[in-house]
């Protein structure tokens, strides 16, 4: 109960509520901080006329704090939320030029994105500091808990909570462009690899107590709802993706714009860290059944292809009173 600031209304505060069933109010002001840092490095080196390198680094953390205001279901202001976000980003690009004709881009990138979300309890308005988790017997340090202490007296919540989650998202990207000119023709062939590895550290174990009347805190008698844990999660996803371009100058008043894109998204998997995932086979509810540990949440489909048509007609291109026309599909 010393986790909890103070009450310091009186009667003669115009905005105190006091509203008994051992409950009383108390008034403070606080500011939720929040900042915001990037920093960005790029490097270029001319191998010779035809190759062109670069790397380029970026790196933006981000946190802030926020306290509960004690009502309409937040926690206590002696409860810290504080939020921590990292994003970094790699790329290394290659620019060659094959010949007079032909040109090729090349970039292979990297991402991550962690974020930390904790719940601590400090002094604030008279209150001393607590860590239910190491009265819990929990690991405070690097795993994922919450504990949870809600006071319903008379009909109002008044909760002290404090916990802890993270998660990570990993991403590769690989993409080359070739581009080719060809007379009239100006062709692009290209392709795309996408590899994200998210993980999420849920919850584990979640213990809320729940304290139902004032006699209940005295002898220190509260409601344990189940509490509940949950395994990590390291879901795999696989994109690939290629495609051809033309653009075609048909006559000079008049251009083609055609293109093709295939496309394929592969069931989610799991790293070697985590579990295959479950689904349920069936046409209807009443004949859902769950499938084998790691039957695929769906087919994966081999023939996603994209097809893109455009021109582009000069109506007039007298200067001064140019117009174009524009149709796509």
């Amino acid at each position: 109960m010393n986790a909890f600031p103070v009450p310091n209304c009186t009667a003669a505060t115009p905005t105190c509520i006091n509203p008994g069933n051992g409950l009383a109010g108390f008034i403070g002001t606080w500011s939720n901080p929040s900042e915001l840092d990037s920093t960005s490095v790029r490097l270029d080196h001319a191998v010779n006329d035809r190759l062109k390198l670069f790397f380029r680094f970026s790196d933006t953390p981000s946190n802030s704090a926020l306290r509960g205001t004690g009502i309409n279901g937040q926690p206590t202001p002696s409860v810290n939320q504080i939020l921590g976000f990292t994003g970094r980003t790699y790329t290394l690009g290659a620019t060659a030029v094959l010949s007079s004709h032909i040109s090729n881009e090349f970039r292979l990138g990297y991402s991550s994105n962690s974020s930390t979300i904790s719940t601590q309890i400090g002094a604030f308005g008279g209150s001393t500091a607590v860590n239910l988790g190491t009265l819990q017997g929990l690991n405070t340090g690097s795993g994922a808990y919450f504990v949870n202490l809600t006071f319903l007296l008379g009909g109002i919540f008044s909760d002290i909570t404090q916990g802890q989650v993270n998660g990570v998202q990993k991403q590769w990207n690989l993409v080359d462009t070739v581009s080719m000119s060809l007379g009239r023709h100006q062709l692009k062939f290209g392709a795309d690899f996408r590899r994200s590895a998210p993980f999420q550290s849920p919850y584990n174990p979640q213990v809320p107590y729940t304290y139902t009347s004032e006699a209940s805190v005295q002898a220190n008698s509260a409601f344990l709802a189940s509490g509940n844990s949950f395994a990590s999660a390291y879901p795999l996803y696989r994109n690939f993706s290629a495609f051809v371009q033309d653009e075609w100058r048909v006559r000079p008043r008049l251009s083609l714009s055609m293109g093709l894109r295939w496309e394929v998204d592969p069931a989610p998997g799991t790293t070697k860290n985590g579990n295959l995932p479950y689904t349920v086979q069936g046409n209807s509810p009443s004949t859902l059944t769950l499938a084998p540990q790691g039957t695929p949440l769906w087919q994966t489909s081999w023939y996603n292809f994209a097809p893109r048509l455009g021109a582009a007609y000069v109506l007039r291109n007298t200067p001064g009173w140019e117009m174009a026309d524009f149709r796509s599909l």
